[in-house]
C-alpha cells in the first residue's frame, strides 16, 4: 500500500471549497502534490476552510479544516489527528506550526518579514519562533532563494542550518517559450502580479501616467488575479480615471493562459517591495525570452544578472521608470537580454530540474512510496 503524503497548505481552493486559487503559492501545491503521485506515493493536501468539506482535485484528495483566522491553531490542533495518521507531511509554509510530525519536510518561499513598516524583531521573533524549530524537528527545510538561508546563518547561530535545502522556483520551458508577437507598433510592458501592495501594483500606478505620456508608442498591459473583486474594481476605477483607453489593459488570465500574455510582450515588470522568493512571474517572463525589470528584493536577485539578462533596481517608483525607459530606448538590450534569460532558465530553473530536486529529496528522507 502506498505511503501517505499530506501537502499542508493556506490554500489550492477559496476558503469554502467554491473555487481553485490561482497563483505561486497554489502552483506549487499542486506541481508537488502530482510529483508526489507519479513517484507512487498517497498524496492529499490539507488547507484552511470556512468549515470542513473535501474536494477532488484531478484525482487528487483536498480536504479544507476550518480555521477562524488562526493558521497556528488550525494546523496544530484542527489538523492534528489526520496529520499524525500520515506516513509523511510536507508543510507547504515554515510560518504556520511549530510542532512537526517526525517524518516531514517544510518550505521557506522568501522571506515575509521584510515590510517597510517592519521592525528588525520580528524577523528575529519569526526565526526563532517557527524556524529554529523547523530546523530541530524537520528533516529538511527547502529554501526557494538564497536570500532566505544567508539570513538564518545571521540569526540563528547554533542551529542546524545544514538541514536547509536550496531548491529555487522553477518554469516549464516547454510551455512558456519565445513566440515571436505580431508587430502592431506599441511596445508593451506586462504587469503580471497579483492586486498587492508587496507586489508593486500601487508603485505601477505612480510611474505608468508618466511614462504614457512621455512614450506614446508604449502601452502597459496588466495580468491581474481576481481573487479579491474589491481590489479588481477599485483597480478599474483607477484605469478608467487615466483617460489612457487601450493604453492601459486589463486581464484576468487562466492559467493555462498565461504562456500568451508573456509572449505578446516586450518587457515584464516584476516591482515587488518585500516578501519576494525566486519570483514565478520572473521565471515565466525569462523563459519567453523577454526583458526583465526587477527590484533587488529577496529572491529576485538569485534570478537575474545585471545588464545579462534584466535590470534589477531598488524598489522605488524612481528605479523602476528608469530601468524601464532604458528598455524603451533599447531594443537591441531588450533582444539579448530576453536570449540570454531563455538561456539561463533552461540550464537552471527548468521544471524538470525542480523535479529532479524534490525526487532526491523526498526519496531520501520519506524512503521509496
Amino acid at each position: 500500500m502506498a505511503r501517505k503524503v499530506s501537502l499542508i497548505a493556506q490554500n489550492l481552493y477559496t476558503y469554502d471549497g467554491a473555487n481553485v486559487v490561482l497563483g505561486g503559492l497554489e502552483r506549487y501545491t499542486r506541481d508537488l502534490a502530482f510529483l508526489c503521485k507519479s513517484l507512487g506515493y498517497e498524496p492529499t493536501i490539507f488547507q484552511f476552510g470556512l468549515a470542513p468539506w473535501e474536494r477532488d482535485y484531478e484525482g487528487i484528495m483536498v480536504r479544507g479544516y476550518p480555521w477562524k483566522g488562526d493558521a497556528v491553531n488550525c494546523v496544530e490542533q484542527v489538523m492534528k489527528t489526520d496529520i499524525e495518521a500520515s506516513d509523511h507531511v510536507i508543510y507547504m509554509w515554515a510560518g504556520w506550526q511549530r510542532n512537526y510530525h517526525p517524518s516531514s519536510l517544510t518550505i521557506s518561499h522568501g522571506i515575509w518579514f521584510d515590510q517597510p513598516e517592519a521592525d528588525r524583531a520580528w524577523g528575529i521573533n519569526a526565526l526563532e519562533g517557527f524556524i529554529r524549530p523547523a530546523l530541530a524537528q524537520t528533516c529538511a527545510v527547502v529554501t526557494v532563494d538564497l536570500s532566505f538561508l544567508e539570513y538564518c546563518r545571521c540569526i540563528l547561530p547554533g542551529a542546524s542550518i545544514d538541514k536547509m535545502c536550496y531548491i529555487p522556483n522553477y518554469v516549464d520551458t516547454d510551455l512558456f517559450k519565445p513566440c515571436k508577437r505580431e508587430e502592431d507598433g506599441m511596445l508593451e510592458i506586462l504587469y503580471p502580479r497579483r492586486i498587492d501592495a508587496a507586489r508593486g501594483i500601487y508603485l505601477m500606478q505612480k510611474i505608468v501616467p508618466e511614462l504614457l505620456l512621455k512614450y506614446p508608442q508604449v502601452r502597459f498591459n496588466f495580468a491581474l488575479d481576481s481573487n479579491w473583486p474589491h481590489l479588481v474594481e477599485q483597480w478599474k476605477t483607477w484605469q478608467a480615471g487615466q483617460g489612457a483607453g487601450d493604453r492601459i489593459r486589463y486581464r484576468h488570465y487562466a492559467m493555462n493562459e498565461m504562456p500568451q500574455a508573456y509572449q505578446e510582450a516586450d518587457i515584464v515588470v516584476i516591482p515587488s517591495l518585500c516578501s519576494e522568493g525566486t519570483s514565478f512571474a520572473a521565471l515565466e517572463g525569462m523563459a519567453c525570452g523577454k526583458a526583465l525589470v526587477c527590484s533587488n528584493v529577496g529572491g529576485l536577485a538569485n534570478l537575474i544578472l545585471p545588464e545579462f539578462n534584466g535590470k534589477i533596481v531598488n524598489p522605488s517608483a524612481e528605479g523602476i521608470r528608469s530601468a524601464l525607459e532604458e528598455y524603451i530606448y533599447s531594443e537591441e538590450d531588450r533582444r539579448r537580454h530576453g536570449e540570454n534569460a531563455r538561456a539561463l532558465v533552461e540550464q537552471a530553473f527548468s521544471k524538470k530540474r525542480w523535479e529532479r530536486q524534490w525526487t532526491e529529496l523526498m526519496l531520501k528522507v520519506f524512503g521509496n512510496p
